[in-house]
């Protein structure tokens, strides 16, 4: 019993070290930045910023060769300092005056320090009952909602960490050794790969003194818990009624519908899964962009989604090659539902100048090492040849048996409509349902009635909305192309089995997104629709 409550101690700590610096910090620098954004929308652009900063900083130290516990506080220090210059522009004497002044009045003798108290109570009462009351007496549903949701994840996924004590998986071991490297200022120990992963958690361990070992055994249960609140704030950006976003993404945390390879990974800090958090944010403010009547406005809004769709699309190359992968494959979806705006010059111009720009960045610290005689690491050629994974090699003999006979039936009777969908929902039967055949079509089923219900949005003249059902839609149905790559004759761009972790992912926004399409159309009050997405919602938990 002792080791379990400290393991549940270190991963709350652990989790508060890393929302403090990536939420908290970027939320308090840029709270008034951000301040016309929706509240899911600002919490997925603090993530972003926060997560961007502290890799870009551990990557300049450590090229520098400089990375220590006391330039990292420097560093993260920086934009606060700066922000406080540039707000008062006043003498350092004359602000240090004003800001310890409430102090100074209770060391002085001023006021009494139950006074003192007594008056800081009262702030926090009106604060309470007044802002923070009316603001929270409006939400609390959404509140009480979103923590069912953590704790949904938390039971499903804390768990086994706290009753395991070691990795979960052995490539983990590689990754310690990385990080501990980076203590030297070795970055790239093993060769150039994708570092981003690794940067964020030697950021952690220097600043807050977590021992590594402990950070990668239970790093896990902080990110599969971001990559489940961000496609809730995902779904809350993006949908019309109000309980849609939690109908998608408790289907997704909790529902038994997904076989062992679409979650399998969740169990452990790996950089696939650590990226795959940043996937949907950066995909959002693309369309956030995308949804504006005019490209060239002087709206500093637009500038800022396309900041922040640059700074997802690097991370997300910084830390995984399949994550950029997939992030590009959803890009090419939302080419195909806001194609009325995607190739208007003064939309797609700065949509790829965005983009290029977020890949140089990532590809920056790669390219320096390179130059510096660092060569490229062999798990980059691991991951750019192989066809299947370690953490697959357990999988059923008769499950690859009847992968095998799927093709060789499908090169046998050549390629037809009839057999690409059978060839479609056989692997989403294998990899992704659990092997049951009627699952796979309701899957394949959901997301074609998506682009069905997107179509018909853009009839009815809501081209926005319209288009964003049509690119999750195009999305999920283009993973399930490349699922069934052997079939239909589309390139493997990663290995197959992983393709059901990212389609489990896009299921959840498409079973969200087809809620609210189909409420949408039945209701036309606010009240009705936001009624009736409860009470799905209730009928999904039962």
């Amino acid at each position: 019993m002792p080791m379990k409550m400290l393991i549940i101690l270190e991963t709350a700590g652990i989790m508060a070290a890393y929302l403090s610096v990536t939420v908290a910090a970027p939320w308090i620098l840029l709270r008034k930045k951000f301040g016309i954004l929706r509240m899911s929308e600002r919490l997925m652009a603090c993530f972003l910023c926060g997560n961007f900063y502290v890799m870009n900083l551990v990557f300049l130290l450590q090229l520098l060769h400089i990375s220590h516990r006391s330039t990292l506080i420097i560093g993260t220090l920086v934009p606060f300092l700066a922000s406080a210059f540039v707000k008062h522009r006043k003498s350092i004497s004359i602000s240090l005056e004003q800001g310890t002044r409430r102090i100074r009045v209770v060391t002085e003798g001023e006021m009494g320090i139950k006074t003192w108290l007594y008056n800081m109570g009262r702030r926090l009462q009106r604060l309470s009952s007044g802002l923070l009351g009316e603001w929270m007496a409006s939400r609390w549903p959404d509140i009480l909602l979103t923590l069912g949701i953590v704790g949904a994840v938390l039971y499903v996924y804390g768990t086994t960490a706290v009753n395991v004590y070691g990795y979960m998986d052995s490539n983990i071991v590689a990754h310690n050794y990385w990080v501990n490297e980076l203590g030297n200022n070795n970055l790239f120990a093993a060769g150039i790969y994708p570092f981003g992963f690794h940067v964020v958690v030697y950021y952690l361990h220097e600043i807050f003194s977590i021992p590594v070992y402990v950070l990668l055994r239970l790093f896990c249960i902080v990110q599969v818990l971001m990559i489940h609140l961000m496609l809730l704030f995902f779904l809350k950006a993006v949908c019309r009624s109000r309980y849609a976003p939690y109908i998608g993404t408790f289907l997704f945390t909790a529902a038994d519908l997904f076989g062992l390879n679409a979650y399998s990974r969740y169990y452990s800090s790996l950089p696939q899964e650590f990226g795959r958090a940043f996937i949907l944010p950066s995909v959002y403010f693309a369309i956030a962009f995308l949804r504006k009547r005019k490209a060239d406005s002087e709206d500093s809004g637009d500038s800022d989604h396309l900041i922040l769709f640059a700074a997802g699309v690097s991370m997300t190359l910084a830390i995984h090659f399949n994550d950029a992968i997939i992030a590009a494959l959803f890009c090419a979806a939302l080419a195909v539902g806001f194609g009325f705006r995607c190739f208007r010059w003064q939309y797609l111009k700065r949509i790829l100048l965005a983009g290029t720009v977020g890949i140089l960045v990532a590809a920056v610290p790669m390219g320096a090492a390179y130059m510096a005689g660092t060569p490229l690491g062999e798990s980059l050629y691991w991951e750019m040849s192989e066809s299947s994974s370690d953490a697959y090699a357990e999988e059923d003999a008769e499950e690859e048996d009847a992968v095998k006979v799927i093709s060789e039936s499908v090169e046998g009777s050549g390629i037809s409509l009839a057999g690409i969908l059978r060839d479609i929902q056989d692997k989403i039967r294998i990899y992704v349902a659990k092997g049951d055949d009627a699952a796979a079509w309701c899957m394949l089923g959901s997301a074609a009635m998506l682009l069905c219900l997107g179509i018909v949005w853009c009839i009815l003249k809501r081209r926005e909305y319209g288009g964003i059902l049509i690119s999750v839609s195009v999305f999920v149905l283009l993973l399930f192309l490349l699922q069934a790559s052997a079939g239909t004759g589309l390139p493997e761009l990663i290995e197959i089995p992983r393709y059901a972790i990212y389609i489990a992912y896009g299921l959840g926004a498409v079973w969200g997104l087809g809620a609210d399409a189909l409420l949408l159309l039945l209701f036309r009050e606010k009240k009705a629709v936001h009624g009736g997405s409860l009470a799905v919602l209730m009928l999904v938990c039962v």
